[in-house]
């Protein structure tokens, strides 16, 4: 998904997982969500689309996608499908949209459903897999197996949809190796893009009994920030876009108590992505071998200045108290790609990539 890409979200109305997944409590994530009618759901689309275009230079749509979130959308009823897609379809052959985009399971997935999707202009499918470790599959009662996955993605690509997998982070029973294992697999499946999110204590959950009585411990945010950052790294090198890190924020996510442990955070892709650029400066300095300096200049694709400077301007913090004499300048330079820095001290300057960072954790 392109970075300029605008979303409509559209959920579908599914209270829980069928499953039992022991962290799934979906309406605590998401809300309460009602079946809305075709007319309901046309409506809406276009007052999207209105505000989209106002809100646009010169009233020029951008790239527009719909997306339905909040569940699995090929364990809806067929004619409930039909419903919630028709508006979306009739709003792609009109051409004010791009594509429509939507998240299931692996095991939910065969070829009259991928043939009724692409019929109706679906072209991008996501894949709620979690992890590809069979045991943990088993204990967390996810209801799939890896195979489940392998399966689903062959059929996927030979549907021709672009394919995305979602993935957590800091499952009970996860260690570091199980979790390379996971992701490697994942890799060799060759996705389109990845989501990536920690594993949260949600209320109501047979997780939250787990943590309440001592079984499961989640990760830190620093902890999860470090393990993210790496498999951004990883997924990267690969080719393989990571689109999302964390789950998107909503009131009902945010209405206290309804996280009761865990590492979330509403901006964690910026705090992930932070930290990678200044790991990028502290790798830039050590090849500079400068121990002082009267002045460091920064620069970035214009799009990652916000990330270089850091959430709540962490990363100039963290280099104003290792260099409290040095002025220190970032800016913004658009023949630089979205991997590369450029640091600039006196006459020494050095050109860094984010792949380079691999090699040095």
């Amino acid at each position: 998904m392109k970075s300029h890409t605008r979303i409509i979200p559209i959920f579908v109305p599914q209270d829980s997982c069928p499953y039992g997944c022991i962290f799934c409590n979906q309406t605590a994530v998401v809300g309460k969500k009602k079946p809305l009618s075709s007319q309901e759901l046309k409506s809406y689309i276009h007052k999207c689309l209105q505000s989209l275009q106002l809100s646009s230079p010169e009233g020029k749509l951008p790239h527009i996608e719909i997306a339905y979130y909040g569940g699995s959308f090929t364990l809806l009823p067929r004619q409930l499908q039909e419903e919630y897609i028709r508006p979306a379809s009739e709003v792609l052959k009109s051409g004010l949209i791009g594509g429509i985009r939507l998240s299931t399971r692996p095991d939910w997935i065969d070829n009259p459903i991928l043939s009724f999707l692409r019929e109706r202009g679906v072209s991008v499918i996501e894949l709620g897999v979690q992890t590809m470790d069979d045991q943990l599959l088993a204990y967390i009662q996810r209801g799939h197996t890896s195979e489940d996955v392998q399966r689903a993605m062959e059929l996927l690509k030979d549907f021709g949809f672009k394919t995305g997998i979602q993935l957590m982070i800091g499952l009970p029973g996860e260690d570091e190796a199980s979790r390379n294992s996971s992701m490697d697999k994942v890799k060799s499946l060759k996705p389109d893009m990845v989501r990536l999110h920690p594993t949260l204590v949600i209320r109501d959950t047979i997780l939250e009994q787990l943590y309440l009585t001592g079984e499961y411990t989640p990760l830190s945010l620093r902890r999860a920030v470090s393990i993210l950052k790496r498999l951004v790294l990883e997924f990267e090198a690969e080719g393989i876009r990571v689109i999302r890190l964390g789950l998107q924020p909503n009131r009902a996510l945010e209405k206290p108590g309804t996280i009761v442990a865990g590492p979330y955070h509403p901006a964690l892709g910026q705090l992930v992505a932070s930290s990678i650029f200044y790991d990028l400066i502290k790798l830039g300095m050590e090849r500079l071998q400068l121990e002082t300096m009267n002045r460091l200049d920064i620069e970035v694709s214009p799009e990652n200045i916000s990330n270089m400077i850091g959430n709540k301007r962490e990363n100039l913090a963290r280099l104003k108290k290792n260099y409290p004499s040095c002025e220190i300048r970032v800016k913004g330079n658009i023949s630089l790609h979205e991997d590369q820095m450029r640091l600039s001290v006196s006459d020494k300057l050095i050109l860094i990539k984010k792949e380079e960072l691999l090699s040095n954790m």
